[in-house]
């Protein structure tokens, strides 16, 4: 067939992630306190291939992670425990796809104006465990 064109996209993602864990135990009689720390980035890139060599592909998407979890645990006795978490996390994206298109910048098309996410999250949380 003349005049058909052929294409390819190929992609391609770099991760790169990591923590540190601990705990300290009998910190006081029956009291265990403990943090996580971890962290993750992403790139991801999208190249073509179209038989022209000097096409520009599409930009780079970015994931970042980040977060903290504290912990305390108390035993109560040899059947309960109470303990207490907190939880801090951060993510950051940015998605050329997804980033800068309102629902009125493509011709004829009418998208939802959704952005990459990007939020912040703080978590306390309560619990009581009792063995049978």
């Amino acid at each position: 067939m003349e005049g058909r064109r052929t294409g390819f996209a190929h992609t391609a993602d770099e991760v790169n992630t990591g923590g540190l864990s601990g705990e300290i135990k009998n910190v006081k009689p029956n009291l265990n306190l403990g943090r996580m720390l971890y962290a993750s980035y992403t790139r991801e890139s999208i190249n073509l291939d179209v038989g022209t060599p000097d096409v520009a592909g599409f930009p780079n998407n970015t994931f970042r992670d980040v977060g903290l979890r504290l912990f305390a645990n108390y035993k109560v006795n040899q059947k309960s425990s109470l303990r207490v978490d907190y939880w801090h996390e951060r993510y950051r994206t940015q998605d050329w796809a997804l980033d800068g298109v309102t629902p009125t910048t493509l011709v004829n098309a009418l998208s939802l104006g959704i952005t990459s996410p990007n939020f912040t999250v703080d978590q306390l949380s309560l619990s009581y465990r009792y063995d049978f």
